[in-house]
C-alpha cells in the first residue's frame, strides 16, 4: 500500500516540477521585452528652413544687410545665424549682417534652432567703398568788391544721390558764404579760401578762393 501510494504521488509530481522548469526558464529574469515596430512616438516632424536675402545681397565695406529666414515643420522658429566665412564678417540674431573691411564674397549660414543639422546658406557680396571727390566750380572771375557777393556751386562724385557740400569760409574774417555756395564778401579787401565738404564725410573736401577789392564804380557789387 505505501508503495502504491508513493508511486500515485510521483506521477501527480512530475508534470507540476516540469511545469514551474518552464515558467522560470523561459525568462531568464523573469522580465517581459516585447519588440514594437515604428517610431513609438509618431514620425518625426520634417523640419526646413529657407534664407531671403536682400536683393541685390550686395554692400560696401563695414555696411550692412538685412537677411531673413523662415523655418517650416515645427513651432520652433527661432535661428541660430552664423557666418561661415572666416573673416567674413559678423551677423546678429535677427540676422542683420555687417560686412567686413575687406571686399570678397561671403557665406551666411541660418541653422533651425529645432534641429541645428537643419539649415541653409547664402552669399553677401562685400565691395570697395567708391572713391567721393568733390570739387568746387568758382565764377570767372572770382573777385568782387567788398560787401559784395559771389556764387560758387560743387560737384561730387562717387557718393549717394543725397549728397551735398558744406560750404564755410576758411580765412579769418574772409566773409560768409551760405548752404546754396552764396559768398559775401568782408568789408576788407584781400584773398579768401572757401571750403566745400561732403556732408557726412567732411574729410573729403575741395577750396577755392575769392578776392575781395576796394569797391569802385568800375567794380559791379555783384559777380556770377
Amino acid at each position: 500500500m505505501s508503495t502504491l501510494a508513493i508511486r500515485h504521488r510521483s506521477v501527480f509530481a512530475i508534470p507540476f516540477i516540469l511545469g514551474l522548469s518552464l515558467l522560470t526558464g523561459c525568462g531568464g529574469d523573469n522580465t517581459y521585452s516585447p519588440t514594437v515596430s515604428g517610431s513609438g512616438g509618431g514620425t518625426p516632424p520634417n523640419i526646413g528652413i529657407s534664407i531671403q536675402s536682400p536683393n541685390p545681397a550686395q554692400c560696401v565695406v563695414l555696411a550692412n544687410l538685412q537677411y531673413g529666414a523662415t523655418v517650416t515643420g515645427t513651432s520652433d522658429t527661432k535661428v541660430d545665424w552664423s557666418i561661415v566665412s572666416a573673416n567674413g564678417g559678423s551677423i546678429s540674431s535677427n540676422g542683420v549682417y555687417t560686412a567686413p573691411s575687406i571686399p570678397g564674397t561671403y557665406i551666411i549660414k541660418a541653422a533651425a534652432d529645432a534641429d541645428k543639422s537643419v539649415y541653409a546658406t547664402a552669399t553677401a557680396t562685400v565691395v570697395a567703398a567708391p572713391v567721393i571727390t568733390i570739387t568746387i566750380q568758382s565764377p570767372n572771375p572770382a573777385q568782387c568788391v567788398t560787401g559784395g557777393t559771389l556764387q560758387y556751386s560743387s560737384t561730387i562724385t562717387g557718393g549717394s544721390d543725397g549728397s551735398y557740400a558744406v560750404w564755410s569760409v576758411v580765412t579769418s574774417n574772409g566773409g560768409s558764404i551760405t548752404q546754396e555756395g552764396s559768398y559775401t564778401a568782408p568789408a576788407k579787401p584781400g584773398i579768401y579760401t572757401i571750403k566745400a565738404a561732403v556732408a557726412g564725410d567732411t574729410s573729403v573736401y575741395a577750396t577755392a578762393t575769392a578776392t575781395v577789392v576796394v569797391g569802385t564804380g568800375s567794380l559791379g557789387g555783384t559777380i556770377q
